[in-house]
């Protein structure tokens, strides 16, 4: 399968998310601000990947789902390393953490317990690179722009210095 690789963006995006996290000040609070900031960086960064991400047909969609409703073991085993199946995971992983990032824009200084709410569940969109490896190439795609961002220093940010600001905000 040949798709347009998410690198052809030269990472301006990816460049944007890193620059967004300022590490430059571990000890320097996230505002609203400059968590809108990385919630609308995010946002770019899964709308670009999604956007290469080619989504299975309506009848490879039907045949999966008959697939995976079968308790036949070896049927279930051979559909879930099929590329419509790492399709269909990379489709819903992209598109979750494209909605959760845009809710997260309007989320950021609002109520607390939404917003960190909201983090929290954005850890997921990169806690699992190998997950996301093995479907990408199970659907014979290269997201190179996935792969060019720090996962690990997003992960730290969310869940120390942002979730810090959060919580000392009155």
């Amino acid at each position: 399968m040949t798709v347009s690789k998410a690198s052809d963006l030269n990472n301006p995006i990816a460049k944007e998310l890193f620059a967004a996290l300022d590490v430059s000040d571990p000890s320097k609070p996230l505002d609203a601000f400059a968590r809108k900031r990385i919630a609308a960086a995010s946002f770019a960064y899964w709308q670009a990947i999604d956007a290469i991400v080619p989504r299975p047909s309506p009848a490879e969609s039907q045949w999966l789902q008959q697939e995976l409703s079968t308790s036949d073991g070896t049927r279930l085993s051979r559909a879930l390393s099929t590329p419509v199946y790492a399709l269909q995971e990379l489709s819903y992983t992209t598109n979750n953490c494209k909605e959760i990032s845009k809710a997260l824009e309007g989320a950021a200084g609002g109520a607390k317990t939404l917003e960190l709410y909201l983090w929290l569940k954005l850890t997921q969109c990169y806690a699992y690179p190998d997950d996301i490896k093995t479907f990408e190439n199970n659907a014979g795609l290269k997201l190179e722009l996935y792969h060019s961002v720090p996962r690990g220093l997003v992960f730290k940010v969310i869940t120390g210095k942002l979730a810090n600001s959060i919580n000392v905000e009155q």
